[in-house]
């Protein structure tokens, strides 16, 4: 008994040592929206490349494929969605380091924001203590006052993250120019 309970040990040890690596979600994450044009894409390409969402909502509401509103967030697992406004992508999203997206070969969910300042370029004007106006360039810090919830968006590179305490919390890849929609 003792030797076959060895010989299993030896077995499992050896077995971990060959096997390859599973692939790392950063990569697959990157190539999938790597395929996708973003300023063209509807809603069949998203489920072409990201597969089925497990939900459709808006708000408190959740929806079937088949009576979408103009707005609407298509949700996957690990904290990755996408905002889809008048049938196209206007915002991917990734709000979880399960969600594996890294922009630039250089930025994901964790990343302090000084690192993103060497990679995005420092903001024309920073703004502390105020409320959040998503204006384009605009570093705002300490949002309504709370400590360590920033906001940062270059328009020119496509991005837009939320920070808290100074660490990237939710990216935002952004559509050149979403069409306008009504609630």
């Amino acid at each position: 008994m003792k030797n076959t309970k060895s010989l299993i040990l030896v077995i499992i040890v050896a077995l971990c040592l060959v096997s390859p690596a599973a692939p790392k979600t950063e990569s697959d994450i990157n190539a999938k929206v790597a395929q996708l044009d973003i300023d063209k894409a509807t809603l069949d390409d998203v489920i072409r490349i990201f597969g089925e969402p497990t939900k459709y909502i808006w708000g408190k509401e959740t929806f079937t494929k088949d009576n979408l509103p103009s707005r609407y967030i298509a949700s996957y697992p690990d904290g990755f969605s996408v905002f889809m406004l008048n049938g196209q992508i206007a915002e991917l999203r990734f709000a979880k380091p399960g969600a594996g997206y890294i922009f630039k070969n250089k930025l994901q969910i964790g990343s302090v924001l000084d690192k993103v300042l060497e990679v995005i370029g420092q903001p024309a004007q920073t703004v502390e203590g105020q409320p959040n106006k998503f204006e384009d360039g605009v570093l705002y810090k300490d949002i309504d006052g709370r400590k360590g919830h920033c906001f940062y968006e270059s328009r020119k590179h496509g991005v837009a993250m939320w920070f808290v305490n100074d660490n990237v919390h939710e990216l935002i890849i952004d559509r050149a120019q979403p069409t306008q929609g009504k609630e």
